[in-house]
């Protein structure tokens, strides 16, 4: 099936719309008539689901039984809270939707995300896992030359497209972070957000080609390190630590993996290095220190693992859930945001705390049911390890991380991940000898 490829029309229009939702989601930083570009793609990946004949008529991919589970538990008691008026909800001063809106919203993020992976699943079955790995890596290649044009042009002023959205603080969108170098954040609203959207498309530039320097690698790397986003790099440092765990092979295989991975890195390092200026410096002369980036990067680390609360945005989280009593059953998707919020709605940055503030210790039980199912099948099928298995499944590992220090909402790059990998598993297991 890897190779079998079925070509329609129809099949092709899919990976056109594919391919076109993804462009949309690079646009992080832009709206049209004040609506996110990201929540138009979210919307559209919704509907096409729902009209198009195969995708409707396909069977449940494996797994997502229990996202539905999840799914139908958090509007269960969403509405409760909304129709039995448990809280006195108000939405705050700051806020730029209304309840309604921003209820829906939230309901309609989790949708786009299970119907990503029922598209790109439905594809790979027809023969386009390469297609969709080609795209992936092409469409990261281009987000990562954009942010280095975008760094290069704060540096020079030299014109960018203004952002059209609003920060991620409610107010116009900072370009310029607390931090030892000026960071990369491309058409992102925060660096951060540029690393995680980088991340899946550097570990499948990884399984792209035989050799170890790969140009798509490096310029998703150099933008990675220049983004000097600590939560993408250990990320991606534990899901590879995951997968060599969960994807037993020689420990020749694994050096193997291990140099074409770091290759990459070091040819970004090199790649950046004359562009990376210290904070403070934009305008200035270009810093040409070749240990910039890592220095600043082993600074950060410190700062933060000596609880400086400057280097790390996320202790309030930590706080709220130290100080306030968990509900049994929760308080409803969104509805736990609107309560935690002050003037402005601010991000748990945690997928955990939010899911178990909004549905309890029971959503919490089933998202991790969710997560964890790609790994059940992994050891159930007793897979062979192979170099493209090994950078999904690292890949995917990486969002267990991501969700708990990063993104507050499923993404729709984990189900492009999921899909992915879950395809991947079981085509491994029917070529597996004795099948």
């Amino acid at each position: 099936m890897l190779e079998n490829r079925v070509s329609s029309k129809g099949i092709d229009s899919l990976l056109f719309a594919y391919i076109g939702f993804l462009f949309l989601n690079i646009l992080e930083a832009y709206a049209i008539k004040g609506i996110p570009i990201p929540w138009i793609a979210m919307a559209l990946i919704v509907v096409l689901a729902i009209i198009h004949r195969s995708l409707r008529g396909m069977p449940t991919v494996f797994g997502t039984s229990f996202f539905w589970l999840l799914f139908i538990w958090l509007g269960f008691v969403t509405f409760l809270n909304v129709v039995l008026g448990i809280h006195d909800i108000r939405m705050p001063s700051e806020s730029t939707s209304s309840f309604g809106v921003f209820i829906a919203l939230r309901f309609i993020t989790l949708l786009s995300v299970v119907y990503t992976i029922r598209l790109v699943y439905h594809l790979c079955q027809k023969g386009y896992f390469h297609e969709i790995v080609r795209w992936t890596v092409l469409l990261g290649t281009v987000s990562a030359i954009f942010a280095l044009y975008v760094y290069f042009a704060q540096m020079t002023g030299l014109p960018e497209p203004p952002r059209t959205r609003i920060g991620t603080g409610v107010q116009g969108q900072s370009t310029y972070f607390n931090f030892e170098i000026h960071r990369a954040m491309g058409s992102f609203r925060e660096p951060s957000l540029l690393a995680q959207w980088l991340i899946l498309p550097f570990f499948l530039s990884l399984m792209i080609g035989k050799k170890n320097i790969n140009i798509h690698s490096a310029l998703i790397g150099g933008a990675l390190l220049l983004s000097g986003s600590f939560t993408g790099f250990i990320a991606s440092a534990t899901g590879i630590l995951a997968s060599s765990i969960l994807n037993i092979t020689s420990p020749k295989q694994i050096a193997s993996n291990l140099s074409k991975l770091l290759i990459p890195i070091l040819l970004g390092l090199i790649l950046v290095t004359p562009f990376a200026v210290r904070h403070g410096d934009l305008g200035r002369q270009m810093m040409t220190d070749p240990f910039l980036v890592i220095s600043a990067l082993w600074s950060r680390a410190d700062k933060i693992s000596q609880g400086d609360s400057e280097s790390s945005s996320r202790g309030y989280i930590f706080e709220y859930f130290q100080y306030e009593p968990v509900p049994p059953f929760g308080n409803g998707l969104g509805i736990a945001s609107i309560i935690r919020s002050g003037d402005r709605i601010t991000s748990w940055l945690n997928v955990y705390f939010n899911l178990l503030y909004s549905g309890g210790f029971i959503a919490v039980i089933l998202l991790l049911l969710f997560l964890c199912y790609p790994l059940y099948l992994l050891g159930k099928g007793k897979i062979r390890s192979s170099p493209m298995l090994f950078f999904l499944l690292a890949g995917y590992c990486s969002w267990f991380f991501l969700y708990a220090a990063q993104s507050e909402e499923l993404n729709l790059f984990y189900g492009i991940n999921y899909a992915l990998l879950i395809f991947m598993i079981q085509e491994a297991a029917a070529t597996r000898p004795g099948q």
